[in-house]
């Protein structure tokens, strides 16, 4: 009998809930100066489950670090990050906003990237727009030298239906990742799954 979890292909349902965006346009060069106000102003629900993973001698991924919302608290918290983000925008963003001595920022998507591997690997609502998660996650994971965190919402954009943090979680139990998971008080009901890398 198979199971109508584990058996059910998540990755292909995720494919058919995002819709591919082509071309080489910065989607977010007219809107990243109010995204970064908007932002500035929310507290930050994520910092608190990352806190018992920091500490003066971690490292950092940020991928799709945006503005710079988890990057600046972070720097002020770890030894290094690496923010990889592929929008000029929201790295123009993030420069405005200052650069600590204890970031490296990399200009390209994650799945172009090559930064160094890190202890932790952060990915805070970035999948939506992902139409291959699987590679895309295990990028995370091979990058992570102890924990990969991933954040997303678990309620449907005014847009209609995308990619959630349920079918998230279905799909790192197909992919055999047991992650902890934690909800975040936020309107959004956002959710985080985390886990120690695979060996």
């Amino acid at each position: 009998m198979v199971d109508p979890i584990t058996g059910f292909d998540w990755a292909a349902h995720w494919r058919r809930l995002v819709r591919v965006r082509s071309g080489e346009e910065d989607e977010w060069a007219e809107r990243a100066p109010g995204y970064a106000s908007r932002v500035a102003e929310l507290p930050d629900a994520l910092m608190p489950v990352l806190e018992p993973y920091l500490g003066p001698a971690k490292t950092v991924i940020d991928v799709g670090a945006g503005t710079g919302r988890h990057v600046l608290p972070l720097a002020a918290r770890v030894d290094w990050v690496t923010a990889v983000e592929p929008s000029p925008a929201m790295r123009a963003q993030l420069e405005a906003a200052g650069s600590p001595p204890n970031l490296t920022v990399i200009g390209s998507s994650w799945e172009d990237a090559e930064p160094a591997p890190a202890d932790l690997v952060i990915c805070s609502h970035v999948l939506y727009a992902v139409a291959e998660p699987v590679p895309f996650i295990e990028k995370l994971e091979a990058l992570a030298r102890e924990r990969v965190f991933i954040c997303m919402r678990d309620v449907d954009p005014p847009q209609g239906r995308r990619p959630r943090f349920q079918d998230l979680f279905n799909l790192l139990r197909q992919m055999g990742v047991a992650p902890a998971v934690a909800y975040l008080p936020t309107e959004t009901l956002p959710g985080v799954a985390h886990w120690r890398p695979r060996s």
